[in-house]
């Protein structure tokens, strides 16, 4: 009978005649899958850096059958020295915010390992901050209690948002929603409403928003 053999039969029937003459050890050695790269960690000289500023990314991997490895650098933002060899310099954008930097670690079989690193990038202006309710002018009944509600933004982040009223301060809040009660019950007249919202990472003034409102006395029955 005469027939063709594709060369994975071929390569299958000259791997069992390997095991037939060497021990199926060997065979198993020559057939073991390869092992990816493994990724010891990616850090940055400083994770926190002001617009145009740049920093130093290393990353340390090891191959587990010793072999040789390459990199791949890739930023979502800003500048990279390189795109290649276990470390590069970035130069981050002029904007402020929090940017992912990846590499990919190849070894010589083709077997490659992902890992991404997120560095901040600071701003220095101050946080967005607006009263939403009262709004300037309000009338507010002057009994039980009174809830304030603010927005606060910051590329960086807001670390807490305070409310005061006067000289009297109410509280703070470090998650949104940011809203603050303010007991009225028995307040008759003007009263100024101020809110202050504070950056998150680095210090540095706070974003104000104020209005002015009325409290309109009740008398009880």
């Amino acid at each position: 009978m005469n027939f063709s053999m594709k060369p994975f039969g071929r390569i299958l029937v000259g791997l069992v005649g390997l095991c037939s003459l060497n021990g199926c050890e060997e065979l198993g050695t020559l057939i073991k899958p390869n092992k990816p790269p493994a990724i010891d960690r990616i850090f940055a000289l400083r994770n926190q850096l002001s617009p145009t500023d740049t920093t130093t990314v290393i990353v340390e991997a090891h191959d587990p059958e010793d072999g040789a490895l390459s990199f791949e650098w890739k930023a979502e933002q800003g500048v990279l020295s390189s795109t290649a060899g276990p470390y590069v310099r970035w130069t981050a954008p002029s904007t402020a915010g929090n940017f992912k930097i990846s590499v990919e670690v190849r070894d010589d079989k083709r077997g490659e390992t992902q890992g991404q690193i997120t560095l901040t990038v600071l701003a220095s202006e101050k946080p967005t901050v607006k009263i939403i309710e009262p709004f300037d002018g309000a009338f507010i009944p002057g009994f039980d209690v009174f809830e304030i509600k603010a927005s606060a933004n910051h590329p960086n982040g807001i670390q807490r948002v305070e409310f005061q009223v006067g000289a009297q301060y109410l509280g703070s809040v470090d998650t949104p929603p940011y809203k603050q009660t303010w007991q009225v019950d028995g307040l008759s007249g003007p009263a100024t409403i101020i809110v202050r919202a504070f950056r998150a990472r680095i210090p540095g003034d706070p974003g104000v928003d104020s209005v002015r409102v009325n409290v309109e006395g009740t008398t009880r029955l």
